[in-house]
């Protein structure tokens, strides 16, 4: 009689724990999506890069801007993330995937032939600040911020 007790007890937490009634599932995702229409971004979720509306509208705010253009397939980018996320600077940086077709033709018009390339607008003192390379643009940020 008693080990069918048991049997019982542990067929129940077994049956209990298969449907999940004490485990909290955390719903995360990596995925992003971007909507267009008519040729233009309406909307963008869950991205790890800001598309060219959001730009525009950190380009038309007062104070400072750090824009890092970046590729997912890049290793010295990767690298720059990693170490900036883990700096908690006191600026957000902005990331651009150079492998978006409207970042693609930025970057021919701005001569931009490299990743990571970091610009920081709206310095204090008022002078835009460029740096190419996961070493350099660490440094300055972490030093600065």
């Amino acid at each position: 009689m008693m080990k069918k007790a048991v049997y019982a007890l542990i067929g129940a937490i077994a049956l209990a724990t298969a449907c999940g009634a004490s485990q909290e599932v955390a719903e995360t995702t990596n995925t992003q999506v971007t909507v267009h229409y008519r040729g233009k971004e309406i909307s963008r979720k869950n991205g790890r890069y800001i598309g060219e509306n959001e730009l525009k509208a950190l380009l038309s705010k007062r104070g400072d801007a750090v824009i890092i253009f970046s590729a997912e397939w890049c290793n010295g980018c990767k690298l720059v993330r990693r170490a900036l996320d883990q700096a908690k600077l006191s600026v957000d940086v902005h990331y651009i995937n150079i492998d978006e077709p409207w970042a693609q033709s930025l970057a021919t018009a701005m001569g931009i032939n490299q990743v990571p390339l970091m610009f920081h607008v709206g310095a204090s003192d008022g002078k835009e600040v460029t740096r190419v390379g996961a070493g350099p643009i660490v440094i300055y940020l972490t030093i600065r911020f």
